[in-house]
């Protein structure tokens, strides 16, 4: 009996032990992790902050109530110290804390803000101060006071319109998307590998009408995104310019448009970088320009390295691939009146110069390597890719309105704070000022090997001195970074 006894208390112990294992792997297998931003990270007020999880979430804040649900969102939160927690329809759950700062300004400054459906505060110095203007997209009216130090009060309201918004941040350009690995491990034999001679018979013609799948920025690629319907608007030797239907523009501004991409754009972009891997073979690059951009407000455009891989819309598949439309293809928001400097045509020239680059670096570096047997090719690191988009839109005349500048000036202020090669002081892998930080040390490194010389015949005639050799090395030699 006491023999029976010690079994079966030595089975019960058993059966515990594994039960408890079992059970402390599947918390493992769920745990949820948030990547970004990290614990105590600071942010002002008025930042559009990214948060990121390892799992599908429901996104909360103690302050804010529900944020919002996905894997990765973009949010505004106001001032004041954030609890937030990120969980899972069964309940896991992962909670760090964040402090959003007010922003302080001084006599002298000018003060840039984005409004909210609260009362925005904001910590001045003591002294006068005047509201000089105030710009919306929208009709609105605006009712601003002003409290100093000194006591003096003084109110202000009117009705605007036709403004273009102003933030305190500069507005990313694009959003890098995360590359599902697994693609790269599927069979490409079914793609062509010689482009040696062009088809020119694919090309489409003016007034031609297609179907678009684009990927939602606030989703990423892993699952639907836009199915967008457009029509050829514009064509040139080596690109065809697409518009959503649902999509009005200004035909002045669109001509002007056009006629500085064909003329300015591509020929010095080309020359920098060379020219992309032709997937679909029709001698040319594919842009898509859609408002559902403008709408979002998360990115003035973007490439997506899935469009070079065959699409599939089976989620069981490890080769799932839904937003691909293979071709070698941009996106841009839609052309707004100049006084949008986010999306005005001068910012869409800067997208593009900046989208082309990363067109270029993922279809030689990475695709090309891949369909000619190397099963591992080199994927380029996202902040030194990031870095030399940058760079590209002020070497063809765009990082004024492209708002380059304005990442080099952020960087400047709080120059403490971002990393060239880890993460920032919040977390970050990816943030306005170590966009600026990293162009401005690909410049310098330009400079250092001879630089670019620009020519008086024409906005296309540029003389290597070194520096655009070694542009183009960083795409061709096989490792990233």
């Amino acid at each position: 009996m006491s023999s029976f006894r010690v079994k079966a208390f030595y089975y019960l112990f058993l059966f515990s032990f594994v039960s408890c294992s079992i059970g402390t792997y599947q918390n493992i297998f769920d745990t949820v992790v948030i990547e970004f931003p990290c614990n105590a990270a600071s942010f002002e007020a008025g930042e559009l902050i990214a948060l990121r999880a390892n799992k599908y979430v429901t996104w909360i804040s103690n302050k804010d109530n529900i944020l919002g649900k996905g894997k990765s969102i973009t949010v505004y939160l106001t001032s004041g110290c954030h609890e937030i927690t990120a969980r899972t329809d069964n309940g896991n759950y992962a909670a760090i804390s964040i402090y959003i700062r007010e922003p302080q300004f001084v006599p002298g400054s000018w003060v840039y803000f984005r409004p909210s459906v609260v009362p925005t505060r904001l910590s001045l110095a003591a002294g006068h101060f005047y509201p000089v203007s105030v710009t919306s997209e929208n009709s609105v009216s605006v009712e601003t006071s002003f409290v100093t130090g000194s006591s003096r009060n003084k109110s202000f309201s009117n009705g605007l319109s036709n403004g273009g918004l102003e933030t305190s941040f500069p507005f990313i350009r694009d959003v890098p998307f995360e590359f599902p690995s697994q693609i790269l491990q599927q069979n490409v034999s079914n793609l062509s590998l010689t482009r040696q001679k062009k088809n020119f018979s694919l090309k489409p013609v003016v007034g031609d009408t297609g179907t678009f799948r684009v990927a939602d920025p606030s989703r990423g690629t892993g699952e639907p995104g836009w199915v967008v319907n457009a029509r050829c608007a514009f064509i040139a030797e080596n690109v065809s310019l697409w518009i959503d239907t649902e999509t009005n523009v200004d035909e002045t501004l669109f001509q002007d448009f056009t006629e500085k991409l064909n003329r300015i754009v591509i020929p010095r972009v080309q020359t920098i970088w060379g020219y992309h891997y032709d997937l679909d073979n029709d001698g040319m690059f594919t842009v898509l320009m859609t408002k559902k951009l403008n709408d979002q407000q998360l990115a003035i455009g973007f490439f997506n390295p899935c469009d070079y891989f065959p699409y599939s819309d089976d989620p069981a598949s490890n080769q799932y691939n839904p937003t691909s439309n293979m071709k070698d293809i941009l996106y841009i928001g839609a052309i707004a009146p100049d006084s949008n400097k986010n999306y005005n045509r001068f910012a869409l020239l800067a997208t593009i110069a900046h989208e082309y680059q990363h067109l270029c670096r993922f279809s030689r570096k990475t695709f090309y390597r891949l369909v000619h047997g190397d099963p591992n090719p080199p994927l380029e690191d996202s902040a030194f890719d990031e870095a030399m988009s940058h760079l590209t839109e002020s070497l063809v005349g765009y990082g004024l309105s492209g708002g380059n500048l304005s990442f080099v000036q952020y960087y400047f202020q709080r120059t403490d704070a971002f990393s060239l090669l880890g993460q920032d002081e919040n977390g970050a892998t990816d943030s306005a000022g170590k966009r600026g930080m990293g162009s401005l040390f690909l410049y310098y490194l330009l400079e250092r090997k001879g630089g670019i010389e620009y020519g008086t015949s024409g906005p296309s005639e540029l003389q290597d001195k070194g520096g655009m050799s070694f542009l183009k090395g960083s795409i061709d030699y096989p490792a990233s970074g």
